[in-house]
Parts: structure tokens; C-alpha cells; sequence
């Protein structure tokens, strides 16, 4: 049984979980480019495939670059994250 305070709480709480959730904005569609090259920012001039996910990427001493475009809703009123687990070294630019 419940006191009268608790289920107005519960009811506040749920709300406030469902206005601060995470939810996915937009699937990403993603280019690769395969190189045993060395760049210290993105390769410009690169041979781009596009790729779907899940994706086997990793050869011995090459490095996979990956890159996708998102354009943010104007009515996001709310923090955007992007949420990539690549299971290697990696770095967002």
C-alpha cells in the first residue's frame, strides 16, 4: 500500500525520465576509407565507400577512417550525443 505522497512522486519521476530519456535522433549513414598511410586529420582527397554497420574493418598496421554527416533537427531543444562503439582507438573530429 501506498502512502498518498508516494504515487504523485512516482508519476513526477516517470515524467521527468521520459523528458530527459535518451532517443535516437537519426540513423547515421557511413563512408570508410582504408589507408596504411598515416594523416593527422581527416583525408580530403580519399576514396570514400559507403558501408553499412555492423562493419568488419581492422588489417595489421592500416588505419580505417570513417566519417558521416547529421544535420540537427532546428526544433532539438535538448543535448545531442553520438553514441559509436568502434572497440579500437578512436578519435571524433
Amino acid at each position: 500500500m501506498l502512502t498518498p505522497k508516494i504515487e504523485p512522486r512516482i508519476k513526477q519521476y516517470l515524467g521527468f525520465l521520459k523528458l530527459n530519456r535518451y532517443r535516437e535522433a537519426a540513423a547515421l549513414d557511413f563512408e570508410t576509407f582504408e589507408t596504411d598511410k598515416t594523416f593527422r586529420g581527416p583525408p580530403e582527397p580519399a576514396a570514400w565507400k559507403k558501408i553499412t554497420s555492423p562493419y568488419q574493418y581492422g588489417t595489421p598496421w592500416h588505419c580505417s577512417w570513417f566519417k558521416a554527416v547529421f544535420r540537427c533537427p532546428g526544433n532539438a531543444s535538448y543535448p545531442l550525443f553520438l553514441r559509436v562503439i568502434p572497440n579500437a582507438d578512436s578519435l571524433v573530429f
